[in-house]
């Protein structure tokens, strides 16, 4: 299951990473199909939506074990709930697409800088990074 994980993160990783850098390029297009009105736009990346089952596929349920301690001569037992164990699942709810935003034809295109990534820590040696608008 270590090697399959490490396979998923770098998936994810390769998935935010690329459309961190394909949403660098701009490019701009013109409808001069009517001459005396010109439309503008700019080209934007959207990222796909994805639902996130935390608790997708049941790998244990949850169940109740007995713990022994020794406490010098002296057995403690202690009776413990350990949680169900659950593979987490995702869904893609819309796939990523580009979309048109109008902009005025006479000012110069905006300088596209990287975009700004949210990173935070889910546990372990494991962190998500999304993209923020």
């Amino acid at each position: 299951m270590n090697k399959a994980w490490r396979i998923g993160m770098a998936a994810v990783a390769a998935a935010v990473f690329g459309t961190a850098v394909s949403a660098n390029a701009r490019e701009t297009y013109v409808d001069d199909s009517r001459l005396p009105a010109s439309k503008c736009y700019i080209k934007t990346l959207v990222p796909a939506k994805v639902y996130v089952n935390t608790e997708g596929e049941l790998v244990r349920p949850q169940k109740q074990q007995w713990v022994v301690r020794k406490v010098g001569d002296v057995e403690q037992w202690e009776l413990v709930t350990l949680p169900a164990v659950y593979v987490e699942t995702r869904k893609i709810v819309e796939p990523a697409h580009y979309t048109l935003q109008r902009v005025s034809c006479d000012a110069p295109p905006e300088p596209a800088g990287p975009p700004a990534l949210s990173c935070y820590n889910t546990g372990g040696s494991r962190v998500i990074c999304e993209q923020v608008n």
